[in-house]
């Protein structure tokens, strides 16, 4: 027999963890088989769809081969995996793009995705040069605290030490932070 479409019904998981599907006719006829898809994966479609069923050699193990999509926006050599909600309302993607660029979030418009990911390591090493240069000032004012003569030239009293910085934030070079290469929104 030539694979067929019908429309999806429903999806269970059967004892072994493989997604047993519903599907119709639209008419009388109702019947289940075994969802076949990309190996890693797991998708369950939304009622309605529709789905290319087939039979196969083994009596009683039939197929679906996939389901049609109707929000295709890859373009060639892209892959994007999308969810929605049942009603097929979009949700969330993580959009593989040609460019070498990972676009993550729920916004189905490239030019949405305008945040970047950070990089820790060169984030972290940004952040060392900045305390580096907070601990070096903190030095030089201790250093100069300690020799101020009180009174000299208008102030009275001495100047208050400092200790090192416990610096955290980086605001020494945030582009070295930016990955180009993962956005989201």
């Amino acid at each position: 027999m030539k694979p067929i479409l019908l429309t999806f019904l429903s999806a269970s998981i059967d004892s072994v963890g493989r997604r047993i599907m519903k599907v119709w006719n639209g008419k009388s006829d109702t019947r289940t088989a075994r969802q076949y898809g990309p190996y890693g994966i797991d998708s369950n479609p939304i009622k309605n769809r529709v789905a290319l069923f087939t039979h196969t050699q083994l009596d009683g193990a039939d197929a679906i081969l996939g389901v049609a999509n109707f929000d295709n926006q890859a373009d060639p050599g892209e892959t994007r995996l999308f969810a929605t909600d049942e009603a097929g309302t979009f949700k969330f993607n993580i959009w593989m793009k040609a460019d070498g660029t990972v676009l993550i979030g729920d916004n189905k418009v490239p030019a949405s995705f305008t945040n970047f990911a950070v990089k820790y390591n060169e984030s972290n090493a940004e952040i060392g040069k900045l305390k580096a240069t907070v601990d070096d000032l903190v030095t030089k004012w201790n250093a100069f605290a300690s020799v101020y003569v009180p009174g000299s030239p208008s102030v009275t009293g001495l100047p208050a030490t400092l200790a090192t910085s416990n610096v955290t934030p980086n605001t020494s070079n945030f582009t070295l932070m930016k990955n180009d290469k993962v956005k989201f929104n």
